[in-house]
Protein backbone atom coordinates (compact mmCIF):
# COMPACT_ATOMS: atom_id res chain seq x y z
CA UNK A 1 0.00 0.00 0.00
CA UNK A 2 0.67 3.50 -0.89
CA UNK A 3 0.10 6.46 1.52
CA UNK A 4 -2.89 7.73 1.38
CA UNK A 5 -1.97 10.58 -1.23
CA UNK A 6 -0.33 7.95 -3.35
CA UNK A 7 2.88 10.03 -4.10
CA UNK A 8 5.16 8.15 -7.18
CA UNK A 9 7.94 9.08 -5.30
CA UNK A 10 7.55 7.08 -2.27
CA UNK A 11 7.76 3.98 -1.39
CA UNK A 12 4.96 1.50 -0.63
CA UNK A 13 4.81 0.76 3.12
CA UNK A 14 6.85 -1.90 4.54
CA UNK A 15 8.34 -2.38 7.42
CA UNK A 16 11.75 -1.60 8.55
CA UNK A 17 14.50 -3.36 10.70
CA UNK A 18 17.81 -1.75 11.57
CA UNK A 19 20.73 -1.70 13.82
CA UNK A 20 21.27 1.21 16.01
CA UNK A 21 22.31 4.09 14.25
CA UNK A 22 23.16 8.10 15.09
CA UNK A 23 21.58 10.70 12.81
CA UNK A 24 23.04 14.13 13.27
CA UNK A 25 20.92 16.89 14.93
CA UNK A 26 21.74 19.62 12.24
CA UNK A 27 22.59 20.02 9.16
CA UNK A 28 26.60 19.98 8.12
CA UNK A 29 26.88 23.06 7.67
CA UNK A 30 29.77 25.29 5.51
CA UNK A 31 31.75 25.50 8.56
CA UNK A 32 31.91 22.03 9.38
CA UNK A 33 32.81 21.02 5.72
CA UNK A 34 35.79 23.61 5.70
CA UNK A 35 36.75 21.72 8.50
CA UNK A 36 37.41 18.41 6.64
CA UNK A 37 38.54 21.04 3.34
CA UNK A 38 41.46 22.10 5.22
CA UNK A 39 42.36 18.57 6.87
CA UNK A 40 42.40 17.27 3.29
CA UNK A 41 39.62 14.97 3.67
CA UNK A 42 37.06 17.31 1.68
CA UNK A 43 37.12 18.19 -1.67
CA UNK A 44 36.57 22.47 -2.11
CA UNK A 45 32.13 22.25 -3.28
CA UNK A 46 30.42 24.15 -5.50
CA UNK A 47 28.93 26.76 -3.57
CA UNK A 48 30.50 28.18 -0.34
CA UNK A 49 28.55 29.78 2.32
CA UNK A 50 28.53 31.09 5.92
CA UNK A 51 29.96 29.57 8.09
CA UNK A 52 26.20 28.54 9.92
CA UNK A 53 24.24 27.87 6.69
CA UNK A 54 23.79 24.15 5.56
CA UNK A 55 26.81 23.49 2.88
CA UNK A 56 25.45 23.51 -0.32
CA UNK A 57 25.99 21.83 -3.77
CA UNK A 58 27.99 18.63 -2.69
CA UNK A 59 27.97 15.75 -4.36
CA UNK A 60 27.16 12.18 -2.78
CA UNK A 61 30.85 11.27 -2.92
CA UNK A 62 32.18 14.37 -1.25
CA UNK A 63 29.07 14.29 1.59
CA UNK A 64 30.32 10.67 2.39
CA UNK A 65 33.74 11.88 2.27
CA UNK A 66 33.25 14.69 5.39
CA UNK A 67 30.45 11.70 7.07
CA UNK A 68 34.30 10.00 6.85
CA UNK A 69 35.77 12.56 8.25
CA UNK A 70 33.47 13.01 10.94
CA UNK A 71 33.54 9.93 12.02
CA UNK A 72 30.07 8.25 10.41
CA UNK A 73 28.51 7.46 7.62
CA UNK A 74 25.33 8.48 5.56
CA UNK A 75 22.07 7.21 6.64
CA UNK A 76 20.26 4.63 4.49
CA UNK A 77 16.64 5.77 2.98
CA UNK A 78 15.20 4.68 6.04
CA UNK A 79 17.29 5.31 8.46
CA UNK A 80 16.51 8.91 7.44
CA UNK A 81 12.69 8.19 7.62
CA UNK A 82 12.79 6.37 10.73
CA UNK A 83 13.93 9.67 12.36
CA UNK A 84 11.90 12.15 10.24
CA UNK A 85 8.81 9.84 11.73
CA UNK A 86 9.34 9.62 15.29
CA UNK A 87 9.41 5.76 14.56
CA UNK A 88 5.80 6.47 13.82
CA UNK A 89 4.25 5.30 10.77
CA UNK A 90 0.99 7.72 10.59
CA UNK A 91 3.45 10.48 10.90
CA UNK A 92 4.00 12.16 6.98
CA UNK A 93 5.83 15.30 8.45
CA UNK A 94 8.62 15.42 10.82
CA UNK A 95 6.54 18.11 12.91
CA UNK A 96 3.71 15.76 13.27
CA UNK A 97 4.28 14.39 16.28
CA UNK A 98 4.16 18.29 18.09
CA UNK A 99 1.77 20.13 15.58
CA UNK A 100 -0.19 17.19 13.48
CA UNK A 101 -0.27 16.61 9.91
CA UNK A 102 -0.39 20.11 8.60
CA UNK A 103 0.60 20.93 5.71
CA UNK A 104 4.30 22.31 5.35
CA UNK A 105 3.91 26.38 5.36
CA UNK A 106 6.67 29.35 5.71
CA UNK A 107 5.86 29.06 10.14
CA UNK A 108 6.88 25.29 9.74
CA UNK A 109 10.03 25.04 7.50
CA UNK A 110 11.74 26.76 4.57
CA UNK A 111 9.99 25.54 1.99
CA UNK A 112 8.77 26.26 -1.19
CA UNK A 113 10.49 29.45 -2.05
CA UNK A 114 9.58 30.63 1.71
CA UNK A 115 12.87 32.15 1.87
CA UNK A 116 15.35 33.28 -1.20
CA UNK A 117 18.32 30.89 0.29
CA UNK A 118 19.14 28.12 2.74
CA UNK A 119 18.98 29.74 6.12
CA UNK A 120 21.02 28.91 9.52
CA UNK A 121 20.85 25.57 10.52
CA UNK A 122 18.19 25.12 13.47
CA UNK A 123 16.52 28.34 12.07
CA UNK A 124 12.54 26.42 11.92
CA UNK A 125 12.54 25.33 15.57
CA UNK A 126 8.94 24.03 14.44
CA UNK A 127 10.47 21.49 11.38
CA UNK A 128 12.47 19.28 14.68
CA UNK A 129 11.65 15.73 14.61
CA UNK A 130 10.55 14.03 17.34
CA UNK A 131 14.32 12.49 17.94
CA UNK A 132 15.07 15.64 17.87
CA UNK A 133 16.58 16.21 14.30
CA UNK A 134 15.91 19.43 12.60
CA UNK A 135 15.49 21.17 9.53
CA UNK A 136 14.18 17.61 7.93
CA UNK A 137 11.22 18.99 6.12
CA UNK A 138 13.15 22.03 4.41
CA UNK A 139 16.08 24.32 4.10
CA UNK A 140 18.48 21.73 2.27
CA UNK A 141 17.58 18.16 1.31
CA UNK A 142 19.68 15.16 2.55
CA UNK A 143 21.93 12.70 0.68
CA UNK A 144 21.09 9.21 1.41
CA UNK A 145 23.66 6.22 1.10
CA UNK A 146 20.66 3.96 -0.62
CA UNK A 147 20.79 3.24 -4.30
CA UNK A 148 18.27 2.60 -6.93
CA UNK A 149 20.15 1.01 -10.00
CA UNK A 150 23.03 3.48 -10.08
CA UNK A 151 21.02 6.54 -8.71
CA UNK A 152 20.98 7.87 -5.18
CA UNK A 153 17.96 8.31 -2.72
CA UNK A 154 17.81 12.13 -1.33
CA UNK A 155 15.47 12.61 1.22
CA UNK A 156 13.89 15.93 2.86
CA UNK A 157 12.44 19.29 1.51
CA UNK A 158 14.50 22.11 0.28
CA UNK A 159 13.99 25.86 0.11
CA UNK A 160 13.45 26.01 -3.80
CA UNK A 161 11.07 22.99 -3.81
CA UNK A 162 7.16 22.74 -3.36
CA UNK A 163 5.43 21.39 -0.48
CA UNK A 164 5.70 17.48 -1.56
CA UNK A 165 9.56 17.27 -0.97
CA UNK A 166 8.39 17.95 3.12
CA UNK A 167 6.82 14.55 3.24
CA UNK A 168 8.77 11.93 4.68
CA UNK A 169 8.38 9.49 2.73
CA UNK A 170 9.35 11.29 -0.45
CA UNK A 171 12.49 10.30 -2.33
CA UNK A 172 14.52 12.32 -4.91
CA UNK A 173 16.80 9.85 -7.24
CA UNK A 174 19.93 12.09 -8.55
CA UNK A 175 22.17 10.45 -11.01
CA UNK A 176 25.49 9.77 -10.73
Amino acid sequence: DYPANCNYNANPVHDVVTAGFHLSKFETTNGQYQKCVDAGKCTIPNTTGEDNKPVLDVTKAQAEDYCTYAGGRLPTADEWEIVAKGGKAENNYPWAWAWGNLLPSCNLTNCWSCEAEAKVVGSYPKDISEFGAYDMGGNVSEWTSTLKGDVAFVKGGNWKDGPEYALVYYEQFIGP
